[in-house]
């Protein structure tokens, strides 16, 4: 499925999961939105427009609107979209604009050319993909003329077809839908705008899945012409292929499991739109990449490398290419099932079934490409989803051929071949060399990359990190393998080895691996430099002009740029706890920012219950007290339970406010919030359990959306009110956890969240092991914690990676009096430096960050310093452990007696 689009059974994290593509579209070290840090070509759509014409338009993100957004709108209605291919565009844009504004219609267009190749792009969500223009008729007689009339000034030329849209008749730039015209004021617990509708029956979502849909209640708005059916023509593919399953979506089309008909076998199909995945300066779309594509599978086909080459047809507007099915899987399945690094313990010789798995890989991975070589093929983009091994004989097979190029062309018709094109995996070696001209050595780059993320899973960083063969070297010597492989890593990283070269010194590599060296645990003394270094670089990256201020996760941006775990709020809290002052621009910032109209969830990690405590933190007493008030005046409208969204974090900072201040009416508010809890709660033999809008058949499960996290706020309301019907309610929330509960290693208790088990704090067993230590359930919880002893995870943040496991074992040194928890996070804390933090300043020569640390943030791709996913949350757990401070996050640990009492206090 196309990844820019929410899965029905996706975890919650997953749900904050912001495509990565429209954030690293520039060079910066950070996501940075383009609708907002994007500046337009000069030459751009409203280009021909007088000074007049132009002062009329207002942009808005990536588009320019015609007139104000939003002015003397309906609120929903008919909308009419204008595509337009490469070749057609500047037509489409100038009759487009012409009638538009001749007839005083309310419109956008997107900022210029290069938007428009964005909106085409391959990752494009297939429910936004090709809408140039939209226009928003007033009315349905002005919906009907408009589509009427535009069709004839657009007759014959061409456009992608907008997915989530009707055709207008044969009319291949036109196209129409239902749905919201007005931005929403609904969001869901997450803070996200929800697209709606208003029907006969209430307030219903705009559904924008790639399929024209029409609400129920709406009448075809046409009477001469029948509405098409859409579902209509089955699923059999020129004659003989019959699709049965979607392999995956993307918005230059699909790809599918299908049968050939005319010799039953399992086959391969590959969709390719007209018109996307548009390089303008190659004159090349997916289709031409798709027929590229074919030449290559069978200029290969003879060597077994790639699969075999069956078909290449079209069919209506779109090209296919069926190729034989590879009974096998793609090299993540094959790293997590035997990679003994996420594994707690690894003694002697642990590591060598991974290592002979590897050395088979690379072995296999290098001959392949050799093979490619021989024909004069640079592959051009290798990643770990298009490294296939087979099940049957272990064999390395490469998918994904549009990237290669030739080295020289043996016939004229080939001649084109010559020149690569623009195709990339992000984080990967071939992001980073010439795309168009890439050379036998820059295979090499890429098979390192490749067999570097199955060492550990974190090429993603190449960018930030030039320097990955000495980080991959690390995790070679944590597993204790030969010092060859790192050897021959690093020579094809550095272009200094043929594969042949490599092959030869892979094939004379012993097989043995040997004790990996014992950890190294970080001193308190290292950790307080190491978190200067860290509030170094967070406070040299703060800008003003941003609308974050401070470079943060994209889900930020997405929802709210101030809040607690991904916002500016979280920032500056971790920085004050650390003891770096609020700078006069920030407070600035921060105030005005507090005094903007917003639309924000209530909850805590991203809405105003956090903000609330952040802010309170900060002195921004007066600020602190109008969120809490916001959020507590949405407690009746909330019917998510959780921890990080719902109502046991706006009743845990409701409480938080009432030990600080003494006001009752806060105290009211977390009895509210429990009471709703109460009424929501399906309690059975097992326990007590939620759901949510995001709970299907499988129970959420952790701290921050499961039923750990409502357990926590019913402990702290039972001890603060001393009503012990609370704290039964939590205990039997925790029974629920526990009996989904899972066994790892044959002594820890696991989490499972959809079929994952994991280990962090947001979801999975740290967040549980946290709120069991609160409760006083030590022997369950040391169970949990079994398993927590890793040294090395994907990622280095605080809510779903390496620092929060850190956290938890300084909360076991407390609660367990076993300084064995302690060095466990120190070596935890020791391999989060070593493996993420980097000197972005000596690596990029950024002078203003040098002797500065980065903290790589969700994806790896580029750096954050939110709480949740970057800097400041690594820096709260370095700060805690440097000074000995006692109790974790936003859980008030004060009622345990283990943190000073909160100013104000009874």
């Amino acid at each position: 499925m196309d990844s820019t689009e929410p899965r029905k059974d996706a975890a919650v994290h997953d749900e904050r999961w912001v495509d990565r593509f429209t954030y690293i579209w520039n060079r910066s070290l950070y996501y940075e939105p383009l609708d907002t840090d994007y500046e337009p070509e000069a030459t751009d759509f409203l280009g021909s427009l007088s000074e007049s014409q132009r002062a009329t338009f207002t942009r808005d993100g990536i588009w320019w609107h015609h007139p104000q957004p939003g002015t003397h709108l309906p609120e929903q209605g008919w909308k009419i979209h204008i595509s337009a291919s490469p070749a057609d565009l500047d037509e489409v844009v100038r009759a487009s604009l012409a009638y538009l504004l001749e007839h005083g219609l309310a419109f956008k267009i997107a900022l210029d050319r290069h938007i428009h190749t964005w909106l085409n792009s391959k990752r494009m969500a297939r429910s936004a993909g090709g809408k140039l223009i939209t226009v928003y008729p007033s009315d349905i007689d002005s919906f009907r003329t408009s589509l009427a009339d535009l069709a004839r000034i657009l007759d014959g030329l061409t456009g992608p077809f907008v997915l989530s849209d009707c055709r207008y008749r044969d009319c291949e730039t036109l196209y129409f839908r239902y749905g919201q015209f007005t931005r929403s004021a609904s969001l869901d617990c997450l803070g996200r705008s929800r697209s709606t509708v208003t029907g006969p029956d209430g307030v219903v979502p705009d559904e924008r899945a790639p399929l024209a849909y029409r609400p129920a209640w709406v009448p075809w708005p046409f009477d001469t012409w029948e509405e098409p059916d859409l579902a209509a023509g089955g699923s059999l593919l020129n004659g003989r292929y019959d699709v049965h399953e979607a392999i995956q979506f993307a918005n230059s089309g699909g790809v599918y499991r299908a049968t050939d008909l005319s010799t039953g076998e399992a086959v391969v199909v590959k969709e390719a739109r007209p018109y996307t995945a548009v390089d303008a300066a190659q004159g090349m779309d997916a289709r031409d990449l798709l027929a590229r594509e074919w030449r290559f599978l069978n200029r290969l086909a003879d060597t077994g490398i790639a699969p075999r080459p069956i078909d290449h047809f079209r069919q209506g507007e779109h090209t296919y290419l069926v190729e034989e099915e590879i009974e096998g899987t793609d090299l993540r399945e094959a790293l997590f099932e035997h990679n003994p690094l996420i594994r707690v313990s690894l003694g002697p010789g642990g590591a060598e079934p991974f290592l002979k798995t590897f050395l088979d890989i690379f072995s296999g991975l290098l001959v392949a490409v050799m093979k490619a070589h021989e024909r004069q093929v640079v592959l051009g983009d290798l990643s770990p989803v298009n490294v296939l091994l087979e099940s049957t004989t272990g064999a390395v097979r490469v998918i994904d051929l549009e990237a290669c190029r030739l080295t020289a062309a043996t016939h004229p018709e080939d001649a084109d071949l010559v020149t690569g094109v623009r195709v990339a995996t992000p984080g990967f070696s071939h992001s980073q060399v010439n795309a168009l001209a890439s050379a036998p050595a820059d295979d090499g780059v890429s098979i390192a990359s490749v067999m570097g993320y199955v060492a550990f899973p974190v090429t993603a960083m190449s960018f930030l990190r030039p320097d990955m063969d000495e980080v991959t070297l690390g995790y070679v010597r944590d597993l204790g393998w030969p010092p060859e492989i790192g050897r021959v890593l690093a020579g094809l990283w550095q272009r200094r080895i043929s594969l042949a070269a490599a092959l030869e010194q892979l094939q004379r590599c012993p097989r043995v691996a040997t004790r990996p060296s014992a950890p190294i645990r970080m001193s308190r003394a290292a950790s307080a430099l190491v978190a200067d270094r860290v509030a170094g670089f967070v406070v040299a990256a703060a800008d003003s002009s941003r609308d974050s201020l401070f470079p943060v996760d994209p889900f930020a941006h997405e929802t709210n740029p101030l809040g607690l775990g991904f916002g500016a709020l979280g920032v500056m809290w971790a920085l004050h706890e650390h003891g770096v002052p609020m700078a006069p621009a920030w407070r600035e910032w921060v105030v005005a920012g507090l005094a903007a109209p917003a639309r924000r969830a209530p909850g805590l990690i991203n809405g105003d219950a956090g903000m609330a405590w952040a802010a309170a933190d900060l002195g921004l007493i007066d600020e602190s007290r109008r969120l809490l008030a916001r959020a507590e005046a949405a407690i009746e409208d909330v019917d998510d339970h959780s921890y990080y969204y719902g109502l046991a974090g706006i009743g845990l900072a409701a409480l938080r406010q009432h030990l600080r201040d003494g006001n009752a009416s806060r105290l009211d508010a977390a009895r509210r919030c429990a009471q709703r809890l109460e009424a929501l709660a399906v309690v059975d033999s097992h326990g007590a359990r939620w759901r949510n809008e995001f709970a299907d058949e499988s129970p959420l499960t952790g701290l921050g959306y499961g039923p750990a996290g409502v357990a926590l706020f019913l402990l702290r309301l039972s001890q603060v009110t001393g009503d012990q019907r609370y704290r039964w309610l939590g205990r039997r929330a925790l029974d629920a956890e526990l009996a989904d509960a899972t066994s790892f290693e044959r002594v820890a208790i696991a989490f499972v969240e959809k079929g994952t088990v994991e280990p962090y704090l947001e979801v999975g067993s740290a967040g549980v092991a946290q709120v069991l230590l609160r409760y006083g359930e030590l022997d369950l919880a040391r169970q949990v914690l079994d398993w927590l002893h890793v040294r090395h995870t994907v990622l280095p943040g605080y809510i779903f990676g390496l620092a929060g496991l850190a956290e938890v074992m300084l909360d076991a040194a407390e609660r367990l009096h076993d300084i064995a928890y302690r060095h466990v996070a120190a070596e935890q804390l020791h391999a989060l430096h070593q493996f993420f933090l980097f000197d972005p300043g000596a690596l990029h020569g950024l002078r203003p960050l040098e002797g500065t640390l980065a903290v790589p943030g969700e994806g790896l791709l580029r750096c954050a310093t939110d709480l949740g996913t970057g800097s400041a949350g690594v820096l709260h757990v370095l700060h805690r452990y440097a000074t000995g401070s006692p109790g974790s996050a936003f859980m008030l640990d004060e009622l345990d007696g283990l943190t000073r009492p909160a100013e104000g206090q009874r």
